[in-house]
């Protein structure tokens, strides 16, 4: 009868312990979102630095599945000013919601993911967020919108 008691609580604590490894946790709506819009973005060359730092940013925490993007482009412009592009610059460059240019007046103001205030100003057709120029249309990835940047915003 021994043997069955140790046999049993031998049962029970292993059962526990497989129970608390086996839990699963889901990606957030966030993460989700940015992996559509890196997978939309990857075959393009002209942003190819900013997707591949984009890919190692911490979104575990993010629930927007809105987002408005505005990628730096690759050249030697974009790296000159003194902010880099690293994952914590990234983050400022991803605005929670999804903005079309006619969404884009002059005077609004964004909410990035990093919790840092994007300022939007007009200049005839020309649309500006943090002084930095948007070049080009909206590239549609998912349920977001991704704009080109030539460089990389403060």
């Amino acid at each position: 009868m021994r043997k069955f008691y140790f046999y049993l609580i031998g049962m029970l604590l292993t059962f526990a312990a497989c129970s608390e490894e086996t839990e699963i946790t889901l990606p957030s709506k966030g993460e989700e979102e940015v992996k559509e819009i890196v997978s939309a973005l990857e075959e393009n060359d002209e942003i190819s630095d900013f997707v591949e730092v984009l890919k190692t940013v911490n979104v575990t925490d993010l629930e927007e599945d809105e987002l408005t993007v505005f990628a730096v482009r690759n050249s030697s412009a974009a790296m000159s000013r003194s902010a880099a592009l690293d994952s914590t610059s990234v983050k400022r460059h991803i605005a929670k919601g999804r903005y079309g240019k006619v969404d884009l007046t002059d005077g609004k103001v964004l909410e990035s993911i990093s919790g840092e205030s994007l300022y939007v100003t007009r200049t005839g057709e020309d649309i500006y967020i943090n002084g930095v120029v948007i070049e080009g249309e909206a590239i549609q990835a998912g349920n977001s919108y991704v704009y080109v940047v030539p460089e990389v915003m403060e």
